[in-house]
């Protein structure tokens, strides 16, 4: 990983601690858009599929499952 310009904060001041919580929320961020993206993109995947099955073309389609016999 690169090292950033500049000079380097000291460990544990009030800019360091600030620098640092941004970085984590930028990269929380990043994180939440890349899941949500994902996220997103397989759920229309799964409604059109599902649409697809159950359309009134698709139900004559499935077969028929008999019950299982009682247990004794």
């Amino acid at each position: 990983m690169a090292m950033r310009g500049g000079p380097r904060l000291q460990v544990g001041s009030a800019a360091w601690v600030a620098e640092e919580r941004d970085s984590a929320l930028t990269i929380a961020q990043s994180e939440i858009e890349e899941f949500s993206f994902s996220a997103r993109n397989e759920m229309d995947w799964l409604n059109e599929h599902m649409a697809e099955i159950f359309s009134e073309n698709q139900m004559c389609a499935l077969p028929h499952h008999p019950s299982r016999p009682a247990r004794r």
